[in-house]
Order: C-alpha cells, then sequence, then structure tokens
C-alpha cells in the first residue's frame, strides 16, 4: 500500500513510496498529495496484477531502451528504414519522454510530449510518431513478453491537416523542366516528366529496372519489393511514358537523332535512372533554383513583374498528386487510376487527384448540345406565332 510524506523544505514536498513484496521500493516527489497518489495507486494495481502473473516486469528499463530495441531488430526490416531510423535516433537524443522509466510512462507524459513535439513539427508529423511509439509498446507487450501498459493508446491524436491541393501550372511545368535541364544530372527532367506521367513515387522511379519496362505488353512492372504497399501492380506504358524513356535512352547514349520506341532502343537490366533517392532530392532543389531564376529573367525581359507564388510550396510528392489529377482528368475511372497508382482505397484516389473547375467547364462546354429551333407548329401550339 502506498504511504505518503510531506516534506516541507522540498520543492516538491509529498513524496509517494510503494512497497510491493518481490519488487523494488519505488518513489517519486509531486507537488501535491493528489498528483503523488494518481501515481502510485494505479502502479500498485499494475505492480499485484504482475505479481499474481509471473510475468516480468521490467524495472530499469527506460522507454528509450524499448525504442532502442525496436531500432536495432524491427526498423532495418522496414522499407523505410532510413527515415524510421532518423525519427527514432532524433526521439532518442532529445526527447525526455525517452528517459522516462518504461513502467511509470502514463497516459499523460506522453500527452505531454504530444503537445511539446506540436510546438515544432506539423499534426501529421505528430500522428506518424505516435502511431510508431504506439507501435513500439504493443510490440513490447506482446512479443518481447515485458508486462506494460501501452500509454500511446489512450493519447488523442491532433487533427491532421486537410491534404495537399498544390497543382503544377502550365508555365511552372514548363520553367520547372528547364531548369532541371540545366543541371548536371541529365536524368532529373525526364525523371520529373516520368514522375507526372506514372504517379509513381519517388522511391518506386528510383529503383525501376529496365527489366521491369516491357515494351511489347505496353506496361510497366512495379515489384512487391519495390511497392510502398507491398503489392506488385502493373501501369499502362503508353505513348507519353514511351517517348520520355526513349527520349532518355537517346541522351544517354549521346545521339542527338530523333527518338525511336522499338524494342531495341530499350536495355535489358540496369536502374532506369542512374540516380538515388537522396540524389533526387538535392537536384529537385536546384531545380527549383534554377526554374524561378530562368523565370525572372523572362519576365524581366517582357517587363512582368514576377508572381511570388511561382513555384512556391511545390515538393516532389505533389508530382504523384498532378499526376493522378491529369489521369481522372482524361476520363479514367477510380478503379483504372487506383490499379496505375497503387492506392489500397479508392478514398486515397481522391484525396490525391484535384481536378481543375476550368477543365471540367471545357468538359461540361463539350458535353452541351445546341437546342435544335422549334417546329412551326410548335410555335403555333403554344400561340407563339
Amino acid at each position: 500500500m502506498p504511504t505518503y510524506q510531506y516534506r516541507k523544505s522540498r520543492k516538491a514536498p509529498w513524496c509517494a513510496i510503494l512497497r510491493v513484496a518481490g519488487f523494488p521500493i519505488q518513489s517519486r516527489s509531486f507537488d501535491t498529495k493528489a498528483q503523488a497518489k494518481a501515481w502510485a495507486e494505479p502502479l500498485e494495481l499494475r505492480l499485484r496484477a504482475q505479481k499474481r502473473s509471473g510475468r516480468s516486469l521490467p524495472h530499469g528499463l527506460h522507454v528509450g531502451n524499448l525504442v532502442q530495441r525496436y531500432l536495432n531488430e524491427v526498423t532495418p526490416q522496414h522499407r523505410g528504414a532510413e527515415t524510421e531510423t532518423l525519427r527514432l535516433n532524433r526521439f532518442l537524443r532529445e526527447d525526455a519522454l525517452a528517459q522516462i522509466l518504461a513502467v511509470d510512462v502514463a497516459s499523460k507524459d506522453v500527452a505531454k510530449w504530444r503537445d511539446g513535439r506540436l510546438k515544432q513539427v506539423t499534426p501529421g508529423t505528430v500522428n506518424r510518431e505516435l502511431n510508431l511509439l504506439h507501435r513500439i509498446f504493443e510490440l513490447a507487450r506482446k512479443e518481447w513478453g515485458l508486462s506494460l501498459l501501452n500509454p500511446v493508446a489512450d493519447v488523442s491524436r491532433p487533427k491532421a491537416p486537410p491534404g495537399r491541393d498544390r497543382r503544377l501550372q502550365p508555365e511552372e511545368e514548363k520553367f520547372l523542366l528547364l531548369g532541371a535541364g540545366t543541371l548536371r544530372n541529365h536524368y532529373l527532367a525526364p525523371l520529373i516528366a516520368f514522375a507526372i506521367a506514372t504517379a509513381m513515387r519517388r522511391g518506386e522511379i528510383v529503383a525501376l529496372d529496365w527489366q521491369h519496362v516491357q515494351l511489347e505488353d505496353k506496361r510497366i512492372v512495379i515489384p512487391a519489393a519495390n511497392a510502398k504497399s507491398g503489392k506488385a501492380r502493373t501501369l499502362p506504358l503508353y505513348k507519353t511514358i514511351r517517348d520520355i524513356l526513349a527520349g532518355l535512352v537517346s541522351v544517354s547514349a549521346g545521339r542527338q537523332s530523333e527518338t525511336r520506341t522499338s524494342s531495341s532502343m530499350f536495355p535489358k537490366s540496369g536502374l532506369v535512372f542512374n540516380t538515388t533517392a537522396d540524389g533526387v532530392k538535392k537536384a529537385w532543389q536546384r531545380s527549383i533554383a534554377a526554374a524561378l531564376r530562368l523565370y525572372k529573367e523572362q519576365c524581366k525581359e517582357n517587363g512582368q513583374t514576377p508572381n511570388p507564388d511561382f513555384l512556391h510550396d511545390i515538393h516532389f510528392h505533389d508530382l504523384r498528386h498532378e499526376g493522378t489529377s491529369r489521369l481522372l482528368e482524361r476520363g479514367l475511372s477510380l478503379p483504372e487510376v487506383q490499379s496505375i497508382t497503387g492506392h489500397t482505397m479508392a478514398s486515397m484516389v481522391q484525396r490525391y487527384a484535384h481536378i481543375r473547375a476550368d477543365t471540367l467547364a471545357d468538359k461540361l462546354d463539350a458535353m452541351e448540345k445546341p437546342m435544335p429551333p422549334p417546329e412551326e407548329g410548335e410555335l403555333r401550339d403554344n400561340g407563339l406565332v
């Protein structure tokens, strides 16, 4: 049973002391007796339940120890291991939550950490980090044999912001390709065009091998190992994509002649875009800077004021949004687009797709038919003649 001592001289005067046979004595100081009880009483229940179950309680084990084990044993198996490693290492290095004993951590501790992170990063990032912590505690509880509650389970998630609706304007696309064409990385311009035409993810593009490009069958195969969803899919190898790939091969071979799309034109194997995800990330920023420079030079020549929103807040992943929207604008159905983009749910396709109002207006205009002039008998019957 917990005991409580009041020590007037201390900064946190109320000390809770918990003694349960078979476990080390635990104590902690608080500002009020109510806070001391809120800590000691639930802990006593957990210890006594643990004693009855006979399972081991991880005394001296901190949250950071759980995270480190997950980082060592589980993260390397994930496709997004690089990003997850950065996220977990930052948590271990910077967050006080990692220093709390795993047996002591409560929902209020996680909520306090959540509120602190919301001052630093977006709600979407916080939700991803909460989900990761939730998985770690569940794994420790279910598979590592540790008698722990999952403190993340009862913590509310911050409201995620609405999905991005950034679309490329025609002039932005033009200058983005021109800017990419000025770089030493000659893969970037065709890679940007390819990303828009296929709506593929950056990781899928840089992992694409020529053996996955099946010209005779008019398809591109995305192996399960390269897909974020872990499911293989095929994309239609239509003319726009064939021309992009043929142009890429032509430039790579140093040929300036007119491109051809015969089967002999494409290599049998090897990476289609001989670059890395990190290389694309860095080249993307340089291409935007080059595109803005070219755009401002043209505005100066034409005596125009540059638009401050030109190529502002544009991410490489927005090309996937752009490609998805264009597929729908071309008349493909949701299931057809879903089979191309690899989204597991049609609702995600709708979230990624943002069809322009002017495109819809043009489509509706084309569908309208002029009303035929009324017959003379109809006019007479209605008293109009």
